[in-house]
């Protein structure tokens, strides 16, 4: 319990300037991360995966590196997993975000998930949105879908072995006029992981081709890196316990 606490405080303590953008594995991935997040990311990804993950915590920074110009921090991101609940905080210089959810186990290979997110934009309220959530895990397969209002995002991951490849599509009834697909993969070696992704749409938190990232695991302690568009990168921390 202790342990819980100490994680939540310092989801807290550590907020800095942020988006609603949310881990540089996902990043490098191609964005694609509702079926295939496996760590305190999930409480933003995917809520309906936390039952199926280690409980903990990750800290992400994305800065853009211009020549010549010093690195600007664009966004910051904290997540947090653990006795069902998944909470993520972002903010940036304009726009803060908080979510949080709860997630049930239905069966041994089939969990739900319903949550809120709430939008601040120049320290004044805009809003919330309802996001509900649900994912099938069965041996090498992984089927699952976000809701958020009704942006309808399915997903699929397929895990043979040391190789993980994900297909994602954003807005996929078209709604917001903003559907695109997102395809990632990642290949692991021991305590290396090395990733791939590309989506079909240009914009801040996508890259119109192709990103790529490494990922350093140390026991429950990972170290990701990203690069995405020109000159934005990530970093993430991620902590299971």
């Amino acid at each position: 319990m202790r342990k819980f606490v100490l994680c939540f405080v310092l989801l807290f303590m550590l907020a800095s300037p942020s988006y609603a953008c949310i881990g540089a594995r996902q990043a490098a991935m191609g964005w694609a991360g509702v079926a295939c997040s496996d760590d305190a990311t999930v409480a933003y990804w995917n809520p309906a995966l936390i039952p199926f993950t280690k409980s903990g915590v990750s800290f992400d920074t994305f800065c853009s590196v211009i020549p010549n110009c010093n690195p600007r921090i664009l966004f910051t991101s904290q997540s947090f997993i653990g006795n069902h609940i998944g909470i993520t905080h972002t903010v940036n210089q304009t726009r803060e975000y908080y979510m949080i959810s709860y997630a049930q186990q239905v069966f041994d290979d089939f969990s739900l998930s319903v949550g809120v997110s709430i939008d601040f934009k120049y320290g004044q309220y805009q809003g919330y949105s309802l996001i509900f959530s649900g994912v099938c895990k069965h041996d090498w397969l992984t089927l699952a879908v976000l809701a958020q209002d009704t942006n309808i995002r399915p997903s699929v991951a397929i895990a043979t072995g040391h190789i993980i490849v994900c297909l994602e599509v954003y807005d996929a009834a078209n709604l917001y006029e903003r559907r695109h697909l997102r395809l990632g993969s990642e290949v692991n070696f021991s305590q290396l992981a090395i990733r791939v992704g590309y989506t079909t749409r240009e914009g801040l938190n996508e890259t119109s081709g192709f990103s790529y990232g490494l990922g350093v695991n140390i026991s429950d302690l990972k170290i990701d890196f990203t690069k995405f568009k020109e000159d934005l990168y990530g970093v993430s921390v991620r902590y299971a316990f």
